[in-house]
């Protein structure tokens, strides 16, 4: 441990809020571009990260709609309760 080097690097966007993350390095010693390189990355992920949390949810299109009854399924459990083929007579 006496040989970790202790970086702390911020990066800010234009208003001047911290923005992606800090970043320590234990050990090693990178380079001022494998930094900037790091915290360009780390920027990227961050506002991808918050237009996608920012777009309106697509009720329409939630794959859990299909798992649900259809509005008509009632008419189908009549028939068949008609036609008894839900279950074998004298079964309840």
């Amino acid at each position: 441990m006496t040989d970790e080097t202790s970086e702390t690097v911020t990066a800010e966007s234009d208003s001047g809020k911290v923005k992606a993350a800090d970043v320590q390095v234990l050990s090693g010693n990178p380079t001022d571009e494998e930094i900037a390189a790091l915290v360009a990355a780390l920027s990227a992920l961050a506002s991808k990260a918050e237009t996608e949390s920012r777009k309106p949810r697509n009720l329409w299109a939630e794959p859990i709609d299909m798992l649900r009854y259809s509005p008509h399924s009632w008419q189908r459990v009549t028939l068949f309760e008609r036609a008894k083929l839900a279950r074998p007579q004298g079964t309840f």
